[in-house]
């Protein structure tokens, strides 16, 4: 150590200030000593023992701002001590190549600590400069080792040659170059040394004798150059001296000196300066080329170039004025001649500052305020930033700011020195860390900013109760339980940190003894078996402590509820559900619902079809529900209801099930347009006489609609054509009157539209074209051909003609027939009469003498003229269309037929839904089917009084006369028909009256047919 002492020059300067007891102490540290050097002691050195009383300065604590620091990363302080030692062999070339003084600056932080606090208090910060002192360790060197200068043969006698000088990376006072030595000194040539301010010296080779290139064309020496150190250390070069022809004219810049300012962001390439220089030479000899002389540094080099042709001097790198603020070098212009001729210039480049750089924040924080307790102070030293901007002036002026109002930022010192401190008290329950941000920026035109943070740790505190959820606390247990089984958990939560946040539990209030309770694990057991009947609910008190201070507690009411057991199955509220539901509903849309009951607590059902329900297809049950959906459109047309069984069952017991009905009964939407059957496409005309009766039914509309109730019902409308209000159609029956009596000037054709409404909602209607011919008579229709019934004009030319032939073939068979009747009839009378007076001579002569014929045939004589009264008719002219119709014959081989003409000569079976000219008979069918009846009855009658008669005669005489009076009045009946408008008789032979045959065509009344065919 006392060797190393002797290397030591220690000169400690102690500077105090006013503001916040600042302290500056400057040491000098020569370079190339070993790791652990002491450097100084920074309480005896700046003699703070002066400021605090000695139990305050033996709590004082010391050390190095070392974060974003590399200078104090060299040096170590000794925390209780505060000596100062280095950490690593220290280069003054390497800390500060080219600079006269090297200084090393750290800070020193000194602290207070006091009792058992953990976060200590920031008193002042020390600035302690190192002046890195040199040492005789480098040799000087040239730039080349061998150097080549061209001079022409012409040169005059003492021209200095120009080239550079030694470098001494030394900087002590005789450390650098001190002395230059040419070898051989004897020769052509002598050496003179040539001082710059700006850098190391140049030298000059001086021609001491004239040049002749024929004698000699060039020359080899060495300089050697030594400093004034100890040991002393050398360097050397080789010069060699080329000599040429003469160039007569050397180049000469247009100035000695160039001087430029640029600012430190200007782009690279950017040319910042051009060097001119002129030659009075031509050709070669004046053609110039420029360079950096070969005394310029190699730093230069690195920063700048030059164009050789046009001599632009342009960065090549990003300058930066906190590296260097001034470039100073030489530059050299020569001429293309043989040989060559050159001179050179200075340059001088300012570097403006420009603020290009944003402030650095670096936070300082002492071990301890990493941790900070809740309860801490406000005012308690946090940490220390320090702040620097590398730019100047206003560039260089930081101003910052904290965002996290628990801290407040305060100016420590002219050194951009800020404390920490605490602002606010600290809740770990609040926030368990704070991240800090601070922000600072420069005064430049456009400010720069940086931000930088660091993060806080709270402490936790047992400041804080544990605290149930909720006062109230509702818990569930299923009766019949077993002995110690869980009824809950307690859970209280303590927001305190980890430590002070365990929690114990206790019962206050549970005079029954019904639970058992883990004051740890907060778990209550049943301490018995519940019977929910007996017991439906229980309540206790319950507390939460802190383990660790029994004063920290909270109380909650704990409500303990018995549930019930499943075992009651459940039951459906109805036994037949009956839903209704319109066919429009869309798929998925909801039916009903099912409803069940359940008698334990826990209602629980799942709802599903029967087995035997075959509604799948078309409905679903929601299982938890029991709401019925649709799974398509329904459509009543294709099903009036729907009849299914459904289930209701306890999914935890499948024994547990009830059954019921469902019918769903689909409700009519009107989706179904009336269909008009009458009039159609093909059958829409009606023939109608004009001096037909006011009020007189011409005609029914026919519809239906597949919808029922209200959208079924019809009503009718004539939308188009009566105009001149002739006709009335009946808004609910479809019939259309005569509205008004017609006349002559009425006929015609009359184009209605008639319409059918149902009564739905929306209404629908379907529509129809009909036609009425209003004609002049029955007997006179007019020949009308409808458009449409062109087609049918060759089928009723053949039905007519047909008709005609079978007419006339019937007409001659009636004849025959007729006269066949007629005879037979003459001859059975004459038998008859016969017959007759043969009996009732008998008769007479048998008994008192009296006839017995003649009050019998009195009797049989006045049925016969009633039989024949009744079965005479004429027409009723009250009843004809038209006197001048068609009167077919009657004949007793033909049933009475009503006959209906229609345009198209189809026969239906309503008159009203024809186009047919309407026509009119005397009887209906009806009316002759009652004639019918009657004639039957008639002939029984007759059958009675021949047999009341026979009675009084003997067994034979009766017998015969029974066959004959039956007979009799078998041709009676046909006899009488004789004289009828309508002849309704039957023939038939004798033959075949004793055989009991009738007729070869049934017995029926004719009646008149009126038939009008219109082509």
């Amino acid at each position: 150590m006392g060797f190393l002492w002797c290397y030591i020059l220690v000169h400690v300067t102690l500077i105090q200030t006013v503001f916040c007891k600042e302290l500056t102490l400057n040491y000098d540290l020569q370079e190339e000593q070993n790791p652990d050097t002491f450097v100084g002691n920074i309480a005896r050195d700046s003699k703070l023992y002066t400021s605090y009383s000695p139990s305050d300065f033996q709590l004082l604590r010391y050390s190095l701002f070392t974060q974003a620091s590399k200078v104090a990363k060299k040096f170590s302080i000794d925390a209780s001590s505060s000596t100062i030692r280095t950490t690593e062999r220290l280069d003054r070339e390497d800390e500060c190549r080219g600079k006269k003084l090297c200084t090393l600056s750290i800070d020193v932080e000194v602290y207070m600590v006091k009792g058992n606090t953990e976060t200590p208090d920031l008193k002042t910060i020390i600035r302690v400069n190192i002046n890195l002192l040199d040492i005789n360790d480098n040799a000087p060197t040239f730039p080349k080792n061998v150097v080549t200068l061209t001079v022409p043969e012409s040169v005059a006698v003492n021209q200095e040659l120009l080239t550079s000088g030694a470098v001494d990376l030394d900087t002590g006072e005789n450390n650098s170059v001190e002395s230059y030595e040419l070898i051989p000194s004897d020769g052509m040539f002598g050496l003179k040394v040539i001082e710059n301010s700006y850098g190391p010296a140049d030298l000059g080779l001086v021609v001491k004798q004239s040049l002749d290139r024929e004698t000699r064309s060039s020359f080899s020496m060495a300089v050697v150059a030594k400093d004034g150190g100890y040991p002393q250390r050398s360097g050397s070069v080789t010069i060699n001296v080329v000599v040429a022809d003469v160039n007569d004219n050397r180049p000469l810049f247009v100035k000695e000196e160039f001087n430029v300012t640029v600012p430190e962001d200007t782009p690279m390439r950017t040319v910042i300066l051009i060097l001119t220089a002129t030659d009075p030479d031509s050709d070669e000899n004046g053609q110039l080329a420029y360079k950096f002389s070969d005394r310029t540094s190699e730093n230069v080099k690195n920063v700048f170039t030059i164009d050789k042709d046009s001599g632009e001097l342009s960065p090549r790198k990003k300058l930066d004025y906190e590296e260097e603020k001034e470039y100073r070098f030489r530059v050299e212009v020569s001429d293309l001649g043989n040989p060559s001729r050159s001179s050179q210039a200075t340059v001088t480049v300012h570097i403006a500052d420009v603020d290009d750089n944003a402030p650095q924040i670096i936070i300082n924080m002492p071990p301890s305020s990493k941790d900070i307790s809740e309860d801490t102070e406000r005012g308690t030293f946090i940490a220390h930033v320090s702040v620097f901007d590398a730019d100047s002036g206003n560039n260089g002026k930081v101003s910052c700011q904290i965002h996290d109002n628990h801290f407040v930022l305060q100016k420590f010192s002219d050194f951009d020195y800020y404390k920490i401190l605490l602002n606010r008290s600290l809740d770990y329950e609040e926030s368990p860390t704070h991240t800090v941000n601070i922000t600072c920026e420069d005064g430049g035109i456009v400010p720069r900013k940086n931000s930088s943070s660091f993060t806080v740790k709270v402490k936790d505190v047992n400041d804080n109760p544990p605290s149930f959820n909720s006062d109230r606390i509702n818990a569930h247990i299923r009766e019949n339980n077993r002995y110690s089984d869980i009824v809950t958990i307690l859970t209280a939560t303590d927001p305190d940190g980890p430590g002070n946040n365990e929690v114990l539990y206790s019962i206050i209030s549970d005079p029954r003894d019904l639970v058992n309770l883990d004051s740890r694990s907060g778990e209550v057991r049943a301490a018995k078996i519940y019977d929910r009947e007996s017991m439906p609910s229980f309540t206790i008190t319950v507390k939460a402590e802190d383990a660790k201070d029994s004063r920290l507690s909270s109380t909650a009411v704990l409500s303990v509820f018995i549930d019930d057991d499943n075992d009651k199955p459940p039951r459906f509220t109805l036994p037949h559900f009956r839903f209704y539901v319109s066919e429009s509903q869309h798929a998925n849309s909801v039916i009903g619902k099912l409803n069940a009951t359940d008698r334990d607590v826990d209602q629980n059902f799942s709802f599903s079809f029967s087995e035997r329900s075959n509604v799948s297809k078309y409905f679903s049950i929601d299982s938890n529900t029991g709401i019925i959906r649709n799974k398509e459109r329904l459509d009543r047309e294709d099903h009036l209801r729907f009849d299914f069984g459904v289930v209701v069952s306890d999914p935890n017991n499948s024994q547990f099930k009830d059954k019921a009905n469902v019918t769903v009964f689909i409700k009519d939407w009107n989706d179904n347009t009336p269909i008009v059957v009458f009039p159609s496409d093909i059958n829409n005309t009606v023939y109608v006489p004009y001096h037909r009766a006011v009020g007189s039914i011409i005609l029914v509309i026919q519809a239906f609609d597949n919808d029922t109730e209200d959208n079924a019902k019809l009503t009718y409308t004539i939308e188009q054509g009566n105009d001149k209000e002739l006709f009335f159609l009946n808004l609910h029956s479809g019939e259309m009157y005569i509205a008004k009596e017609m006349h002559s000037t009425d006929t015609g054709t009359y184009k209605l539209v008639v319409a059918a409404h149902d009564s739905g909602e929306p209404q629908l209607t379907s529509y129809a074209n009909l036609n009425i011919i209003i004609t002049a008579s029955n007997a006179s229709l007019p020949f009308i051909i409808d458009n449409d019934a062109h087609q049918y004009i060759a089928i009723v030319i053949t039905l007519v003609c047909v008709t005609s032939v079978l007419c006339v073939a019937v007409i001659i068979t009636i004849c025959i027939i007729k006269k066949i009747d007629k005879e037979r009839r003459q001859t059975l009378k004459e038998k008859m009469q016969t017959q007759a007076a043969y009996t009732v001579d008998n008769v007479e002569t048998m008994e008192t003498g009296v006839s017995p014929n003649k009050p019998y045939e009195n009797e049989i004589d006045k049925l016969k003229r009633k039989i024949k009264r009744e079965l005479s008719f004429t027409v009723d002219d009250s009843h004809a269309m038209d006197t001048t119709a068609v009167t077919g014959a009657s004949f007793a081989t033909f049933k009475n037929m009503t006959s209906y003409s229609s345009i198209d000569q189809k026969t239906l079976a309503n008159p009203q839904a024809c186009s047919s000219v309407l026509t009119n008979n005397t009887h209906t069918p009806e009316h002759t089917n009652l004639k019918m009846a009657h004639y039957a009855e008639k002939k029984r009658e007759i059958h009675r009084l021949a047999s009341e008669r026979i009675q009084e005669l003997d067994c034979d005489t009766a017998h015969w006369l029974s066959e004959t009076e039956v007979k009799k009045a078998d041709d009676v009946t046909s006899e009488l028909s004789q004289g009828a408008e309508t002849d309704s008789g039957r023939g038939c032979s004798e033959e075949d009256s004793q055989s009991n045959r009738g007729s070869a065509v049934p017995h029926s009344d004719s009646a008149i047919v009126r038939h009008a065919s219109y082509v």
